[in-house]
């Protein structure tokens, strides 16, 4: 079935993809593969800080991405959304007012992408389609996962009561 799924996708829309756990990160890391750009996009949700104005959550997401690749994509994800203010970093250290959504809603979490090369062989060579996708994971592990923190304060209603 899965294979099925996979095959049809590859026919209809040049991509393909695969979602795998880290142990480390906030949640599933999926990897996707566009044979007609040739990109592989590395992706990643995690949760914006807790108890802050949507201003503010993205600075505290920024903060941590000081040196990171600026070609990562960033979008604002808010409750009932599968779809938010989307940005390259490089454009968010200038204006991070570029996340905030227009209407007010609060930033529950952001999605984080990460865009590599494509190798174009088959085979093991470093030029190779396999390679090319645990290069990208390899990336993406280093220069997204490594680097973020979760919010690890505790909301309101979990402080103890005096």
């Amino acid at each position: 079935m899965r294979r099925l799924q996979t095959v049809t996708s590859l026919v209809e829309t040049g991509r393909m993809s695969a979602e795998i756990r880290v142990p480390s990160a906030g949640g599933p890391v999926l990897i996707e593969a566009d044979l007609r750009t040739g990109q592989i996009e590395t992706t990643t949700e995690i949760p914006a800080a807790e108890r802050a104005r949507p201003l503010t959550r993205v600075q505290w997401l920024l903060r941590q991405l000081v040196e990171a690749p600026p070609e990562r994509r960033i979008e604002a994800l808010s409750p009932r959304r599968t779809a938010g203010p989307c940005d390259l970093l490089k454009n968010l250290q200038a204006e991070p007012g570029l996340l905030v959504p227009e209407d007010g809603a609060q930033i529950t979490s952001f999605r984080l992408t990460l865009p590599t090369g494509m190798g174009t062989k088959r085979g093991v060579e470093e030029t190779g389609f396999v390679r090319s996708v645990d290069i990208a994971m390899d990336r993406f592990h280093r220069e997204v996962l490594r680097v973020l923190r979760v919010d690890a304060s505790p909301s309101p209603e979990a402080s103890p009561s005096r």
